[in-house]
């Protein structure tokens, strides 16, 4: 399902208000710990690739004639890190649940709408609440903004998907690689060209000399692209690129201005390491504040070190 039209549909808002709230986000929420184990790009790359497989069939979705594009990304993250943790097959997680209550007038989402649903609020499953309106049928706006589904009990059924913490990954290749080897997948948010068609729609992205629009995707795999480490993100205009699939390095995307924000989400609380039945915040999980004291005791250190 692909469409010759003037501009590929896309879906993050890049108002100043948008931009503003998305910095502030960006700068005080939770990061993650850096592993001490550095991504391996022979070994983690065939882990990686190896429990993908495992998964199952995946269907490649087209959000058609809407800017769901954060749905779209939303869905596949909860299904692919879902399916990892319960070391199950792939279960199709519904785009329309995550996008309909968080689209704003005139389409499309803000990456905090985004984060807050998925982390707080949760999804329905694809049989549920379809993100099409037929077979073979890419939605409109229209379609994916109906929210005649969301009644009081279909919110209770979604809060099974959410209790998630978002966190910060680094704008560089290791730690978003770390990031899908450790937690499943990633989410970014992309800015650039979609008018430049023959470039969106092709295996390998090249950057546009303006950024004007902005779209989320999701990251479930790393591998080599012609002869480059690469991360290898879905797409959601159908089968694009490869088979639904693109690749970006740090020849094109990976570390410029033009990525945006990169977020994950991990348990808010993980079992107790010594105490059966019982759950503790998860340590990984670094907010600004404990950052901030890490870095004033490190600089402490160095002081009393060089006296």
């Amino acid at each position: 399902m692909i469409y010759q039209r003037t501009k590929l549909h896309t879906g993050a808002k890049t108002d100043i208000l948008s931009v503003v709230k998305r910095k502030i986000k960006r700068l005080t929420r939770p990061k993650l710990a850096r592993t001490a184990i550095p991504f391996n790009w022979t070994t983690d790359t065939s882990l990686i690739q190896t429990r993908f497989a495992k998964l199952g069939n995946i269907p490649i979705k087209d959000q058609g004639q809407s800017d769901s594009c954060g749905g779209q990304a939303g869905s596949y993250w909860l299904g692919v890190v879902m399916a990892l943790n319960g070391n199950t097959t792939y279960q199709e997680v519904s785009a329309k649940s995550v996008y309909a209550p968080i689209a704003y007038p005139g389409g499309g989402t803000t990456d905090t709408a985004l984060q807050n649903e998925i982390a707080n609020v949760g999804a329905m499953s694809e049989g549920m609440v379809p993100s099409y309106p037929s077979p073979g049928v890419a939605p409109t706006e229209t379609f994916m903004t109906d929210k005649t589904w969301l009644t009081p009990e279909n919110q209770i059924i979604m809060q099974k998907d959410s209790n998630w913490q978002v966190v910060t990954i680094e704008n560089d290749i290791n730690a978003i690689a770390e990031a899908i080897r450790d937690y499943g997948a990633t989410i970014w948010h992309i800015d650039s060209d979609f008018y430049q068609y023959d470039n969106w729609v092709s295996a390998y992205p090249q950057p546009t000399p303006t950024a004007p629009d902005g779209h989320f995707m999701a990251q479930p795999l790393v591998c080599m692209y012609n002869g480059l480490q690469a991360i290898k993100s879905f797409q959601s205009w159908g089968q694009v690129g490869d088979n639904g699939f693109q690749y970006f390095t740090t020849a094109t995307f990976i570390g410029s201005n033009n990525i945006v924000d990169i977020f994950t989400f991990v348990p808010k609380y993980v079992p107790h390491p010594t105490v059966p039945g019982q759950l503790i915040p998860n340590p990984a999980i670094l907010t600004w504040q404990q950052r901030l004291v890490n870095y004033i005791t490190a600089f402490w250190n160095v002081l009393m070190v060089n006296e």
